[in-house]
């Protein structure tokens, strides 16, 4: 997050700053739907990428992305709102957005944990080791059922908070 913040400061992509102006038009518009849609948007991408890096005997290797790319996105934004609308929009990320990415990317985390093992268990049953553990695909898909079951519902009731509270803050 760190990171994300300190490229928003220190670089100047004005294409990258007018997807996330357009982000935070949208969160900001009040309408649930859009709200919504903007929310799981990078969401699901980070969550179906964790998942198939996990089917794979390398995703081990590649678990780490799909949470460095949210929270870069996450030190991005907050950098924006912080440098553009001062204390509203740290009031903003700090009432509304922070809770609901808390609780989302440590969900993708947990994923990515679970990458880790599934990948291992398909690499050793590929080299014909003896797997002793006892995760199976069942197990694998029933944690990522959970986990998008969480992440589903803290973003319907970010997006109603959003939407019920956001257009109250004033922030543009």
């Amino acid at each position: 997050i760190f990171v994300g913040a300190m490229c928003y400061r220190t670089t100047n992509n004005s294409q990258l700053t007018q997807i996330i102006y357009e982000s935070f038009q949208t969160l900001n518009s009040g309408d649930f739907k859009s709200v919504f849609r903007n929310l799981i948007k990078l969401d699901l991408i980070c969550f179906f990428i964790s998942f198939f890096t996990g089917t794979s005997f390398v995703g081990s290797i590649l678990s780490f992305i799909p949470p460095t790319i949210k929270c870069l996105y996450i030190g991005y934004l907050g950098g924006y709102l912080y440098n553009e609308f001062e204390l509203k929009g740290v009031l903003f990320c700090l009432l509304l957005l922070y809770p609901c990415f808390a609780i989302t990317t440590t969900a993708l985390i947990f994923a990515s944990n679970e990458n880790v093992y599934m990948s291992r268990y398909i690499y050793n049953c590929l080299n014909g080791k003896s797997t002793t553990d006892n995760i199976s695909i069942r197990l694998y898909l029933l944690r990522y059922v959970l986990l998008f079951t969480i992440i589903i519902a803290c973003i319907t009731v970010t997006a109603f908070l959003i939407s019920f509270i956001g257009p109250k803050l004033q922030i543009v």
